[in-house]
């Protein structure tokens, strides 16, 4: 206890956070604890974050002057393209009059699953959906495999997915690199552009469907298993019944609708 005290004239040290209740305190945090957006607390590093509204702009600049976190393994799917792109994002850098791309001149961006997007804009009490029609638009998916545009609720796996992003006359290939610990991602169209993410931390996405497992197969949640898929490596559910053209492979976790097989160099359901 002697120790602790002294510790807490210092630092705190991992043995004292042992030995007291942490959890909800601010970040930054010891060891065996992580911290959790956009509330900036800290949780024990196994527990989930909850979501969160961002709801001013002091809370955007702290989260985007955090280090970067751990990259989130990248979606091979449609689906989970999706689901990373689900939800509110606030732009680290606003520039209402930057030449190069809509995206910095708004404080934020809200993506849906119906292949709509919308500009967000600051009120008194927080982030809202622009009313105005010109700050709305559409957007596909690109599956580099399919060469060609899926909806964002696709399965078929690729391998180098991105969006083709749609604003009035404008149209946009925009690529991400996704990161969690804090939620966020990068993109660059001209410059870099960050934007950091609502709805926890992103650890929720970690080995969820759809997302790589090349560089670590133990990590697929519980109920998917780590499957080599038209030259992409994924986490996935057993799905049966595949088309012409899907990807499956040879361990039974994606597999094709009779008569078709899986071709083992293309991975894929042929005739």
């Amino acid at each position: 206890m002697i120790a602790c005290v002294g510790a807490a004239l210092a630092l705190v040290t991992p043995a004292c956070a042992a030995s007291s209740d942490l959890e909800g305190r601010p970040c930054p945090c010891v060891e065996g604890y992580r911290c959790c957006e956009p509330a900036g607390v800290c949780i024990a590093e196994s527990a989930t974050c909850a979501g969160g509204a961002i709801t001013g702009a002091e809370t955007v600049t702290r989260i985007c002057a955090e280090p970067h976190g751990p990259a989130l393994a990248a979606p091979r799917t449609g689906a989970a393209l999706g689901r990373y792109l689900a939800r509110r994002w606030l732009a680290c850098r606003v520039d209402p009059s930057a030449p190069s791309t809509a995206l910095v001149a708004h404080v934020g961006i809200e993506f849906a699953l119906d292949e709509t997007w919308s500009f967000l804009r600051m009120t008194a009490t927080g982030y809202e959906r622009s009313t105005d029609p010109a700050d709305r638009g559409t957007y596909k998916v690109w599956n580099d495999r399919l060469n060609q545009l899926v909806t964002p609720t696709d399965t078929t796996p690729g391998h180098d997915l991105h969006i083709r992003w749609v604003h009035g006359d404008i149209v946009l290939n925009l690529f991400f690199d996704f990161e969690r610990s804090p939620l966020r991602f990068r993109t660059v169209n001209g410059a870099e552009l960050s934007f950091t993410g609502e709805g926890g931390d992103g650890q929720d996405l970690v080995g969820d469907e759809g997302t790589s497992c090349e560089s670590d197969h133990g990590i697929c949640k519980p109920g998917k298993t780590c499957a080599s898929v038209v030259s992409a490596e994924l986490c996935a559910a057993p799905v049966a019944n595949l088309g012409a053209g899907e990807g499956c492979d040879k361990v039974g976790v994606r597999t094709c609708a009779p008569p078709l097989v899986c071709n083992d160099g293309k991975k894929q359901c042929t005739p």
